[in-house]
């Protein structure tokens, strides 16, 4: 059964299938979706996980979990993350031999990218999205259009009493990053509930310390000031900023770069709502960094991000460190 994104919310009160399949591009709502139907499954006492990768060529594990007796009493969850959806006549015989009888005691859920309109059209797919028991969700990540409304609502879901030219800030400083937008609107919960959000505390928290923010290291590091992009790094990790915050910053200046590259400056800059002196920053920068470098770094942000999220056991903050100085100094 294919469930919409405007169900998805009412249907995780009573998730009445044993099999859920969950699938998005992007990490963040990816992880929200699961985190949310583990608990829902929980409040029902379905509690242990047991989680299979597809790596570890798990298909035979499946197959026999199907049929095992559980060697504790209670219920559980089976958990199987499938990065490549083309899981071949091993993967499509073990996930439809789970669907031919899903046990009583256990749920099974699976996650994964997109699929494409072809693996739609597997047998597999087809036979998940067909099962009476079973729950296929797409979570699709706002457009442009959609993502101040998609701010705007989460402040709300929140129960933030947000000004509209907060609301506007907060989805302008965070454009299309979702995990890093919720991760401030959690920190305003925390600092400033019951009070009427402003423009002021939208700042502070996706700044720091009360020297230094995450806007002055991005700026340290156009400027290609390496010391003090140094000194700024080690302020706002002492004032326990969030590693996340820091590589937005830095990733989203690698991606105007980039657009500044290939645009009209002045254009860009206004659509971008870019102001003096940053614009000249980023100008300067623009002609300094080459296009080879920019997008070796975007690549390195994508390392950094795992890291982050506990993909790659790679710490942060040196990783973020050594970004940082990249962009700052031009080099490797």
């Amino acid at each position: 059964m294919r469930l919409k994104e405007t169900e998805w919310q009412e249907h995780l009160r009573r998730p009445n299938g044993s099999v859920y399949a969950l699938f998005s591009d992007d990490a963040f709502l990816l992880a929200e979706a699961e985190r949310a139907l583990l608990e829902s499954w929980k409040k029902t006492g379905f509690s242990t996980c047991q989680r299979l990768y597809q790596q570890d060529q798990p298909w035979e594990v499946l197959i026999t979990e199907r049929d095992s007796i559980p060697l504790f009493s209670g219920s559980r969850i089976v958990i199987l993350r499938i990065e490549n959806l083309k899981i071949g006549k091993e993967g499509s015989t073990a996930i439809q031999y789970w669907l031919g009888s899903p046990p009583q005691d256990t749920r099974l859920l699976l996650l994964g990218p997109r699929p494409d309109a072809g693996t739609q059209k597997s047998v597999w797919f087809q036979a998940l999205d067909r099962h009476k028991e079973t729950g296929v969700f797409f979570a699709y990540p706002p457009n442009a259009q959609e993502w101040p409304k998609w701010v705007a609502r989460r402040l709300q879901d929140a129960g933030l009493d947000t000004r509209p030219e907060a609301i506007r800030m907060l989805a302008d400083l965070c454009t299309g990053q979702l995990s890093v937008c919720q991760q401030a609107i959690q920190r305003l919960v925390q600092f400033h509930s019951g009070q009427r959000i402003g423009q002021e505390e939208i700042r502070e928290i996706l700044g720091d310390s009360s020297l230094f923010s995450i806007f002055d290291l991005a700026d340290a590091a156009l400027r290609g000031e390496t010391a003090q992009v140094l000194r700024i790094l080690q302020r706002i990790r002492e004032g326990n900023t969030e590693p996340i915050l820091v590589l937005w910053v830095l990733h989203r200046d690698l991606t105007l770069l980039l657009k500044l590259q290939d645009g009209n400056p002045g254009s860009l800059t206004r659509q971008e709502r870019v102001f003096p002196p940053r614009s000249s920053w980023l100008s300067s920068a623009a002609q300094r960094l080459p296009p080879e470098f920019l997008w070796e770094r975007i690549r390195d942000c994508v390392q950094i991000d795992a890291g982050i999220k506990g993909h790659k056991s790679a710490p942060a903050w040196p990783a973020l460190e050594d970004l940082a100085l990249c962009i700052a100094a031009g080099h490797q």
